[in-house]
């Protein structure tokens, strides 16, 4: 019996956003898994045609099943095997071999290329090796390898989804009449999300073998499936679904049913922090007049000051926000800026200061590093605008790369997105303050604003201490 041919249309993956017969793009994140179990049935899924006229089905049915496993190796880098378990029937033994134990399992890795809200893409590649029966329709005689790319426009209502790939093979002839080489697969879908836990989804899914398009029928094949997806726990995805054949060609069923379900990492606990024992302050003077005399009014204390300084950093009351996804600054903000602007002002010695802008690990790295880069020179823009010299400050950008935590998780943290100012240099004690300008023209547009005057504060004055005549005590001790 000649060489058979891999003709499944449907190659189940562990991604967790797709439809049935349209990959997902998204990966584990690091060490994280996934485990799918999925089977299926097909219904005369082998048609045979020659000379551009069918000559028979000889599989009439078939039970297939996979098994696979995934595992992240870094954010958003994941490998994966998956075996296939398929066990057909025909009534044309000369064709195609029955019995169970078909199918070739298959090796490969994801490489998430893009991850924002908006738009995903993974990049794929996948190795097949020939173990399977070779004498069937679902068995090869040399290894395959698969490339391709998903890509997803994520939206409120779900998803769309686009799948491309080619499937390199040797060019052979299993069958009389018909070439089996490189074969391009393509497959479009969109994903609704009914509810939060699930999602329906429809399919269209094509294959076309490179190799003698013009000469024979046969080599162009698609599908439309049809699937929902239930998410049991926050572990466990169940999908159900079914399709038919749209375009006669070899390995298209007249109709396949399938059911599926992914077994995931459970998601990470936070951390609980071990309580502490509270130690009670002794009682103010004020707890002790409000204890003693009932009703009387104690004023609150003052609240801390808006901005201080810290070390080598000027900290704030409040974080400096922005709008969700920009370098616009919230109005509250600008007060804080301000508060940063006198302090300045009052505090000469502090002779440049750095402003780093830093965002959490959502989204892309190059849009974190150009987002963070932009609120830091927002800041910079605002406090030029607040009368700061332009020569005391610079700015930059870091993106996602020093998380506040520095645990290095893949947990996204919303302190990570912040903006600090770090002292880089102060005055030495016999350096006076450098000469400035009155005014400054605006980099952005040469309006002219009014410098704020610095000065230096005076040092603190220690308390005189009283001297006290030691024979004072033993003139005492005498009397005694």
């Amino acid at each position: 019996m000649s060489v058979g041919a891999d003709i499944e249309m449907v190659r189940p993956a562990l991604g967790d956003d797709g439809v049935y017969g349209v990959e997902g793009t998204g990966v584990p994140g690091k060490w994280g898994w996934r485990v799918g179990l999925s089977g299926g049935y097909e219904n005369q899924p082998v048609l045979v045609l020659t000379e551009g006229e069918i000559t028979s089905r000889p599989v009439t049915d078939r039970i297939g099943g996979w098994a696979g496993f995934s595992l992240g190796f870094g954010r958003r880098v994941a490998v994966q095997a998956v075996v296939p378990l398929a066990w057909q029937t025909g009534n044309d033994d000369t064709l195609s071999a029955n019995g169970a134990g078909l199918g070739d399992p298959r090796i490969g890795a994801r490489w998430g290329l893009l991850d924002t809200s908006l738009v995903n893409a993974t990049l794929r590649a996948d190795l097949y090796v020939p173990i399977g029966k070779q004498d069937a329709w679902m068995g090869e005689s040399s290894a395959r390898a698969s490339f391709g790319a998903s890509g997803s426009l994520e939206g409120g209502f779900g998803a769309i989804l686009l799948d491309v790939g080619l499937l390199a093979r040797p060019l052979e002839t299993p069958r009389p009449g018909l070439d089996w080489g490189p074969t391009a697969e393509f497959g479009a879908g969109v994903r609704v999300d009914v509810h939060p836990k699930v999602s329906v989804g429809a399919s269209w899914i094509g294959r076309a073998v490179l190799a003698g398009l013009e000469e024979q029928d046969g080599e162009l094949a698609s599908e439309v499936l049809a699937s929902a997806r239930w998410k049991a726990a926050d572990t466990v995805g169940l999908t159900a679904g079914g399709g038919f054949g749209t375009q006669a060609g070899v390995g298209v069923p007249t109709f396949r049913g399938f059911v599926g379900a992914v077994f995931s990492e459970p998601p990470k606990k936070p951390k609980v922090e071990k309580p502490v024992a509270e130690v009670k302050p002794p009682p103010t003077r004020e707890k002790l007049l409000e204890e003693e005399i009932p009703g009387l009014d104690v004023p609150p204390p003052p609240p801390p000051p808006m901005v201080k300084v810290e070390g080598d950093e000027i900290t704030f009351r409040e974080e400096i926000g922005f709008t969700v996804g920009s370098a616009d600054l919230l109005p509250e903000s600008r007060v804080v800026l301000a508060a940063v602007a006198d302090l300045l002002a009052s505090d000469g010695r502090i002779a440049h200061v750095a402003i780093e802008g830093h965002t959490s690990k959502e989204g892309d790295l190059a849009f974190n590093w150009d987002l963070s880069d932009r609120r830091a020179r927002a800041v910079w823009e605002a406090l030029v605008v607040e009368g700061v010299s332009p020569q005391r400050m610079s700015w930059r950008g870091l993106g996602e790369v020093m998380p506040r935590a520095g645990t290095g998780s893949n947990d996204v943290v919303a302190e990570d997105r912040r903006v600090v100012l770090r002292i880089a240099r102060r005055l030495a004690k016999d350096e006076a303050l450098p000469v400035n300008a009155a005014t400054t023209p605006l980099p952005w547009n040469g309006e002219a604003v009014a410098l704020d005057v610095v000065s230096i504060p005076a040092a603190p004055v220690a308390p005189k201490t009283e001297f006290v005549d030691p024979s004072f005590f033993d003139n005492d001790e005498e009397e005694e």
